[in-house]
């Protein structure tokens, strides 16, 4: 990911890797999230799911040792690594996510929906966005329902409580 001078990203992607396309972009989709409130939201769930998988001790040693003598910040190229092997291949990590931080989940979504756009038509990588993009869609439209079936949900006092929305 490089910054420009106005303040904007932009992602690089290397044609010539052999990781997969959704690992690639799950991998720089957290790397456009730090320095933001989510992403120590992100990194907080992705460690804690990680290491209840027991992925996560091996997957720090390994990019540990891929890093070594460098000014990375092993911390965040271990989540960045997570969240690119979890965001595309685990439901479960998904839910997980649109479960324990719903602003971070829509973040992430709203990234791969704008990916999926950009992606050429009919092309391999499109078709396993639209794959992604469904599961998120699929989860998403799931949080809408229990939020739409509830008479008061937390999140509607706290839209009511902030005078966000005026009754």
């Amino acid at each position: 990911v490089r910054v420009n001078e106005d303040g904007t990203s932009k992602v690089l992607i290397n044609v010539d890797s052999d990781k997969a396309l959704n690992t690639i972009i799950g991998h720089e989709t957290t790397h456009l999230l730090e320095g933001t409130n989510e992403y120590q939201a992100l990194q907080d769930i992705v460690k804690e799911y990680a290491k209840n998988k027991g992925d996560y001790d091996s997957k720090y040693n390994q990019i540990s040792s891929l890093y070594q003598g460098t000014n990375a910040n092993v911390e965040n190229e271990v989540t960045s690594e997570l969240v690119g092997d979890y965001l595309f291949t685990d439901q479960d990590f998904i839910n997980n996510l649109s479960v324990k931080q719903p602003s971070v989940f829509q973040k992430v979504y709203d990234y791969i929906k704008h990916v999926y756009n950009l992606v050429t038509a009919g092309s391999k990588e499109q078709r396993e966005l639209e794959k992604v993009k469904y599961r998120f869609e699929q989860v998403y439209n799931e949080m809408s329902k229990t939020t739409t079936q509830q008479s008061k949900t937390n999140l509607t006092n706290l839209i009511w409580s902030k005078g966000i929305l005026k009754r």
